[in-house]
């Protein structure tokens, strides 16, 4: 009897061992991206993100960013300009959208840090216009929010 039950422990303790060797540090993006710059302006302010700026960066350039400094590889692109929508990119919860010449026009991200619109305002300032859409689908609908805020750069 004592055997046996040393085997299964043993057995348990190898399964549990293999279970640990395979587990690996799981940085997700969102732990990285902090506020995005939004406020703290690292690791460069609004509008840029993470050294993407709209208008002057590359979808080449963009995608080795996301991958070298957030380690996003699986990233899928669209297009859905025949329908009238845009074309972009998207890597986990980073949302790039960019134009026909290659350029980025726009990007999205889920902060990993909280941030309030008092903060946003007491930053840049009231907003000069707000957006508000339901999104997603009837079962799963989202409410987005968007405060525009019109600066020279």
């Amino acid at each position: 009897m004592g055997i046996c039950r040393n085997v299964k422990l043993l057995i348990l303790i190898s399964l549990l061992s293999l279970l640990l060797s395979t587990c690996v540090e799981n940085n997700k993006p969102e732990e990285k991206i902090g506020d995005g710059g939004i406020l703290s302006g690292q690791p460069c302010s609004a509008p840029c993100f993470w050294d993407i700026t709209p208008g002057v960066t590359t979808i080449q350039q963009a995608t080795d960013i996301l991958s070298t400094k957030l380690g996003l590889s699986n990233c899928d692109q669209w297009d859905t300009r025949n329908n009238g929508g845009s074309r972009g990119l998207q890597c986990s919860n980073i949302t790039v959208d960019f134009d026909d010449k290659d350029l980025i026009s726009g990007i999205g991200f889920s902060p990993a840090n909280n941030i309030t619109v008092d903060e946003i305002i007491k930053k840049y300032g009231n907003p000069d216009g707000v957006f508000i859409a339901r999104l997603g689908i009837e079962m799963t609908p989202l409410l987005s929010c968007c405060y525009t805020i019109t600066k020279r750069i």
